[in-house]
């Protein structure tokens, strides 16, 4: 229980702060982003890449870049998609967490992820899909909603992937977090997992038709 309240004290905080720099502060936001990039790189990256040195400069610095460009194209034009990122990883996160916790009883992948659940999944699955209709119901974008619930799901489950990587890495090196920073959820790496893959799959969307 106080690993819970840990980490919805933690969610509260940070977002508030996050978000609300974002939609006060831009500019600020960017270099906030940044010098996050930077401790992930330089700090926490380096404790859970063990003898992997082939993707030393790939990942995660790619995705981190792609994040930032991402935040900056579309923050002036479309403030939401400039967030979208975070916003569809973390709630398919903070959803699949606490539907596994409550009812979770078949798991996913035991040696890599202990805590994931299928009931879990299902959960950030559903919860990103109820995402996109509401953005559908405003008017908030031109696809349809058939497009946008499958887009949902494909979303949801990349998500879930880059945290089963991030998560995988940490198990070569006997690692549970990659950081202490965020309490109740380690470090900011473990925060920034299935961002980092969702960033990927929206970035791939725009070059190349058709992937989501």
């Amino acid at each position: 229980m106080n690993d819970i309240s840990a980490r919805i004290r933690t969610s509260l905080s940070a977002g508030l702060f996050f978000f609300g720099l974002y939609a006060l502060l831009p500019s600020f936001f960017v270099c906030l982003l940044f010098s996050l990039a930077c401790w992930m790189l330089m700090v926490e990256w380096p404790r859970v890449r063990g003898e992997l040195r082939a993707f030393t400069f790939l990942y995660p610095l790619v995705p981190l870049i792609l994040l930032i460009v991402h935040v900056v194209q579309w923050r002036a034009v479309s403030p939401w998609y400039g967030l979208y990122p975070f916003i569809a990883a973390w709630l398919v996160d903070v959803v699949a967490y606490f539907v596994g916790s409550r009812w979770g009883v078949h798991h996913c992948w035991p040696t890599i992820s202990p805590r994931k659940t299928w009931e879990g999944v299902v959960g950030g699955v559903v919860a990103l899909c109820l995402l996109h209709l509401v953005l559908c119901i405003f008017h908030c974008t031109t696809y349809p909603w058939w497009y946008m619930m499958t887009s949902a799901v494909v979303v949801a489950m990349v998500a879930m992937l880059g945290d089963l990587i991030m998560s995988w890495y940490k198990r070569q090196e006997g690692l549970k977090d990659t950081g202490g920073m965020l309490p109740g959820h380690g470090g900011l790496l473990d925060r920034f997992d299935s961002v980092l893959a969702v960033i990927v799959l929206l970035k791939a969307a725009e070059v190349i038709p058709g992937v989501l």
